[in-house]
């Protein structure tokens, strides 16, 4: 179980903030910042958010009439899928003018899908904006820990959200948080006249999405725990290897366990201050353990552990965390690029990819929304109503790949000299 500790509770009493997941007893928005590290501390988890960012955005962006995501016209599509020459040098040319923070679009459109597959969400703030005449829009992608739902029963039908660098109540003490209502509805800022929304993809839930290799939760922390467990054992033998049971003082003249001089050190219980001494989760845990026994008890006792160093253990443990996060991901091993029964085979690789090609879609789709969501709205302001119903859509490496599969399997058939 993830729960926050006791200053992040206090932020939720003192602000009106929504968070992460919680139960009746205590908030759980701790829950958000593991699967936003975690996608750094479990390899597998990292490397399958990488490989599918490429299979799904690693080709080119099209740009296209509107296409239904849920009904399939046949040729209809096909058709209504072109524009003209002039209509596509006029959305570059707005293009131009529209400020994101990436390098470019696809960039913009990976970096939105790697917030979506580590935590579910992905957020969009788009700000309209308009300067004698000059008009200017913005569309600024937001980390899932610098964005916060509201609670606001006084307006209903319509969510808000806080934006902000850091959740902490010193800062926003300091740095009072932006608060903007969530697409369709605009806010309107009656210095400037800017107009701004926040646009959120998410992964299913009432305020945030999960993500949704979230079945494979347990093995993104084992991966981690086991090769944490690993390293401080090298490094400082972390690991209780030996016991010192010694007899204690008399009750009436002095205590054994006491929570109110260990909450004295900083600590919340004498439990509390054991865990952090002697176990991997302390900063810098002692392999020696120094325990009473009651007073009167038998003489010292000393007990040697060893700490498991069993190599096929943690061989087969690391397999299985890796395999189930992969299935989790809806990759397989092939796709990630390591060497399976039958090899790396190109068309046994290509099959897979095929197969996985309805779940790039999916991926696509969701980023599309929002994207094609802010691009809509820009084309209004800018009063261009021609434009409206033309959408980006971002495309798989699929193709350039089969086809460069295709060639090399003609070269390696082909002979020379016509023979």
């Amino acid at each position: 179980e993830i729960k926050d500790g006791d200053e992040l509770q206090k932020l939720f009493e003192e602000f009106a903030f929504i968070p992460y997941a919680s139960n009746d007893k205590t908030t759980g928005h701790s829950l958000l910042m593991f699967f936003v590290n975690v996608v750094n501390l479990s390899p597998t988890h990292g490397s399958c958010i990488e490989r599918m960012t490429f299979l799904a955005f690693g080709g080119k962006v099209a740009v296209t009439r509107e296409e239904d995501d849920i009904f399939d016209f046949g040729d209809e599509v096909e058709l209504s899928t072109l524009i003209s020459r002039q209509e596509a040098t006029e959305v570059q040319d707005i293009f131009k003018t529209i400020k994101i923070n990436s390098d470019n679009i696809k960039e913009f459109a990976k970096d939105i899908f790697k917030n979506y597959k580590a935590t579910g969400n992905g957020y969009l703030l788009l700000t309209l904006s308009e300067t004698m005449g000059s008009k200017a829009a913005s569309i600024t992608r937001h980390d899932p820990d610098e964005v916060m739902y509201i609670r606001n029963e006084n307006v209903e039908g319509i969510k808000y959200v806080a934006i902000s660098n850091y959740f902490t109540r010193e800062y926003l003490e300091k740095v009072p948080p932006k608060i903007v209502p969530v697409y369709p509805y605009f806010a309107t800022d009656p210095v400037t006249g800017n107009q701004t929304t926040l646009i959120h993809i998410k992964n299913g839930g009432k305020w945030y999405g999960r993500p949704d290799s979230i079945q494979a939760f347990m093995y993104f922390y084992r991966e981690w725990q086991d090769a944490t467990y690993l390293i401080k054992a090298a490094d400082n033998g972390f690991v209780g290897q030996v016991l010192i049971e010694v007899e204690g003082d008399d009750p009436e003249t002095e205590g054994g366990i006491d929570d109110v001089k260990d909450g004295e050190a900083g600590f919340s219980s004498t439990a509390d201050r054991l865990e952090k001494n002697f176990t991997n989760k302390g900063d810098d845990p002692m392999s020696i353990l120094f325990m009473e026994r009651p007073f009167g008890a038998k003489a010292a006792f000393v007990e040697q552990f060893q700490p498991n160093t069993n190599e096929n253990f943690y061989k087969v443990s690391g397999e299985i965390s890796e395999l189930k996060i992969i299935q989790a991901h809806k990759l397989t091993q092939r796709l990630m690029g390591e060497a399976v029964a039958n090899g790396l085979s190109d068309s046994t690789f290509m099959d897979e990819f095929e197969l996985l090609l309805p779940t790039i879609d999916e991926y696509q789709s969701k980023i599309e929304f929002g994207i094609n969501t802010a691009l809509q709205a820009i084309f209004r302001f800018y009063d261009k109503p021609a434009l409206e119903g033309i959408y980006l859509r971002f495309q798989s490496p699929y193709k350039v790949v089969k086809e460069n599969t295709t060639e090399d399997t003609a070269d390696d058939t082909g002979t020379d000299n016509g023979q």
